[in-house]
């Protein structure tokens, strides 16, 4: 596919959207793990009205400072349930089936995106 940015045109490589995998015919995530996820969403929620509430206030910057950094483990806390569940739903998967390159690529993907 060609794209024309800036009068510049840029080659860009499209993945055919069969190469994608494919979506489960089964639950990706499931329903305990959904019932753990959504208990840490709703406490994120609430982690997030305290900032807004801290700034409304004006609490001292070391406050929101460290309840930032409560929301953001709480996050990646979240992050690590999810990832422990596609590694043990989608990659295992997609082993099986024998769709190793796809999956390696994907899951090199995600792991990039998570580091960042």
């Amino acid at each position: 596919m060609l794209l024309q940015v800036h009068g510049f045109r840029k080659e860009i490589a499209m993945k055919n959207s069969a190469a994608r995998l494919k979506v489960l015919n089964e639950t990706f995530v499931p329903d305990e793990r959904k019932i753990e996820i959504r208990k840490s969403l709703r406490r994120i929620e609430g982690q997030v009205k305290a900032l807004e509430r801290l700034i409304d206030s004006n609490r001292p910057c070391a406050e929101f400072l460290t309840q930032t950094a409560a929301t953001q483990e709480a996050l990646r806390r979240v992050g690590r349930l999810m990832l422990t569940n596609y590694l043990e739903r989608c990659v295992t998967l997609a082993i099986k089936e024998g769709r190793n390159d796809e999956i390696y690529e994907e899951f090199t993907s995600l792991i990039y995106k998570l580091i960042k």
